[in-house]
């Protein structure tokens, strides 16, 4: 015979529980644009913080800053649009575009017409006190023709899972 053991997980107290945090930005359409092909610019169409604790949710800078250091799951979604054919991959990244968290990332193909498109994706990543999270854009098609991604909406949100 074989026991298992559940114990209740108690929080108590301003502060307590686990660290989570959200931002995100609902029917915006709000437009990326893009000058250089493989190079990633910063999603910009948040316009709202949802809930948090313990990490602090940032929409007029597009970020989320961790305050535990812990492993974090990361989760992202998006719907965008372009009116032109284009490829491109959108991701989370950390510390201000530094680090891409390739876990994470997505790729699709818009078509002309401005047809919506709407990816998620997540992961688990180790995060330090101070680190921000992001998300930013790049397209891998035009070359030096400048091109436009609009968001709709898009959503960013984080939950600590362990130490």
């Amino acid at each position: 015979m074989s026991w298992i053991l559940y114990k209740d997980l108690i929080f108590s107290g301003s502060g307590s529980g686990l660290p989570y945090s959200e931002m995100y930005g609902h029917d915006v359409n709000v437009d990326l644009v893009m000058a250089a092909q493989d190079t990633f610019y910063q999603c910009i169409a948040f316009d709202t913080n949802g809930v948090s604790n313990l990490a602090t949710p940032d929409h007029t800078n597009d970020h989320i800053t961790v305050i535990k250091t812990g492993v974090y799951k990361v989760f992202m979604n998006v719907s965008a649009y372009s009116a032109t054919a284009e490829d491109w991959v959108v991701s989370p990244f950390k510390n201000n575009g530094t680090t891409q968290l390739f876990c994470a990332d997505v790729h699709f193909t818009s078509i002309a017409g401005a047809k919506e498109i709407t990816s998620s994706n997540s992961c688990l990543v180790a995060l330090t006190a101070g680190d921000t999270i992001e998300v930013w854009a790049m397209r891998t098609t035009s070359g030096a023709a400048s091109k436009t991604l609009t968001f709709n909406s898009v959503g960013l949100n984080i939950i600590m899972i362990g130490g």
